[in-house]
């Protein structure tokens, strides 16, 4: 691992760290599913989003057909926008945790959203919609 030398902001260089590590874990093992959030009040035993079933089932399916449009892009499409959406990077963060050039990064971004938007339409996301 390299020494932290100054050149970039030092979240830049602690995120590029967390991307290889989470990168090196992923070639390790295989995608898991992720937990449910639970409501702490209530000792983890209710759902903290909502008690509605069917707006769980709703949220369920939603999260289904995103993760399946997600695992539809390149690898280095699916990353970057991962970067941007969930981590809430900057193109430049992005640019450089990837090391990569910012035109790259907004290239990526405009591709993934494209195609998330085709793949989503394609597999109904537009019926499950109430």
């Amino acid at each position: 691992m390299q020494a932290f030398d100054g050149r970039s902001a030092f979240r830049t260089w602690l995120i590029k760290i967390v991307h290889n590590a989470a990168l090196d874990l992923g070639r390790r093992r295989k995608r898991r599913p992720t937990s449910a959030l639970v409501d702490e009040e209530s000792n983890g035993t209710v759902p903290a989003c909502d008690d509605d079933p069917a707006r769980r089932l709703h949220q369920q399916d939603l999260k289904r057909l995103l993760d399946a449009a997600l695992a539809r892009l390149s690898p280095a499409i699916r990353e970057t926008f991962i970067l941007f959406a969930e981590a809430g990077l900057s193109y430049k963060e992005i640019a450089d945790v990837q090391e990569i050039p910012i035109g790259t990064v907004m290239s990526r971004l405009h591709h993934a959203r494209n195609k998330l938007q085709a793949y989503l339409q394609l597999d109904g996301i537009e019926g499950i919609q109430a």
